[in-house]
Order: C-alpha cells, then structure tokens, then sequence
C-alpha cells in the first residue's frame, strides 16, 4: 500500500532542498564578487597602449594606433582586407582603471566603438572612442 502522506512529504523535502541549492548557487556567483578589480586614489583614465588582433591572435594594425588622450580616441588603421566584424582589442590602461564593455573578445569595428573607463578612484569616467580605418 502507497502511503501518499509520506510520498508528499519527500517530493516536499526534495523541492526545498532544490530550492536551497539553487539559491546557494546564485549567491555564490554574484558579479561583485567574479569581477573585483583593484581601486586606487587615481583619478587617471587614460588609454596608453592599444592593439587588435583577429581570431588567429596576428596583429591586424598596420603601423601604430594614434591614441589622443586629450579627446579620448584611438585610431587604428587595419592592414588592407581585415574583416573588421570580429576583432579582438586589448589596452594597457591607467592603474586601477575599470574598462566596459570588457576588452579581449570579438568586436565589431565595422563602426566606431565606445569603451567607458572608470579610474581607480570609482568616481572619474571618461568615454573612448575607438575608430579601425582602412
């Protein structure tokens, strides 16, 4: 004989402790816990060193990128023929300096794209502007 009572009370216990697990699970992978990036009294929020590669990690500059702190841009000319839809940017930034979107994957360059820099004091932002020509 099937004791329904009992039946319940595990199918019960196993959804809560589901629930539970979950719940851990989420907490445990909050972003400001993934993403902790080094602060310091800086209020620097400058790009000094930019390069581009495509998917085969080959550069895809040809000579050097203008980088314009002043105006916050980077130009960059690209070597005849790159496929400009899906490139790979990397920066050498100002210390403690928090970059969004995150460089290092596969970026469209068909148009410019702005990258927004937090110094390290959290309160300083500066809007980049990064343009790839032929």
């Amino acid at each position: 004989m099937l004791n329904l009572k009992g039946d319940h009370s595990m199918k019960s216990l196993a959804k809560n402790i589901s629930m539970l697990f979950l719940a851990l699970v989420a907490l445990s992978c909050s972003k400001s816990e993934l993403y902790q990036y080094p602060s310091s009294e800086s209020d620097a929020t400058a790009i000094t060193g930019f390069s581009l590669v495509n998917e085969a990690a080959a550069s895809v500059i040809d000579g050097a990128a203008a980088i314009d702190r002043a105006a916050g841009t980077v130009t960059v000319k690209a070597v005849a023929g790159t496929d400009l839809t899906r490139l790979y940017p990397r920066a050498t930034v100002s210390e403690g300096v928090m970059v969004e979107p995150q460089m290092g994957y596969a970026t469209n360059f068909t148009a410019p794209v702005q990258y927004r820099l937090t110094a390290g004091d959290r309160k300083t932002v500066q809007v980049w502007t990064v343009t790839v020509v032929f």
